[in-house]
């Protein structure tokens, strides 16, 4: 959950935290906060995914487990 909160808390800020990279930032062609929030969503969507995948494998469980009792 850490890294979904920071990874939200970096992609919505509205201007950028990290001023001390603001030379690397036009290589790529993007602005200051314009790089800040693509990692941002790099660290928030990939977490949120592993979770939605943790809390789904765990609810098929108990659904499966709670079935198996009924029909017995």
């Amino acid at each position: 959950m850490h890294g979904g909160l920071l990874g939200g808390l970096i992609t919505l800020a509205p201007y950028p935290l990290y001023t001390w990279y603001h030379d690397s930032t036009e290589l790529w062609g993007l602005s200051l906060l314009e790089d800040q929030q693509l990692a941002g969503l790099l660290m928030w969507v990939p977490m949120g995914i592993v979770y939605l995948g943790a809390c789904l494998m765990l609810a098929s469980r108990l659904v499966a487990s709670r079935e198996g009792r009924v029909g017995a």
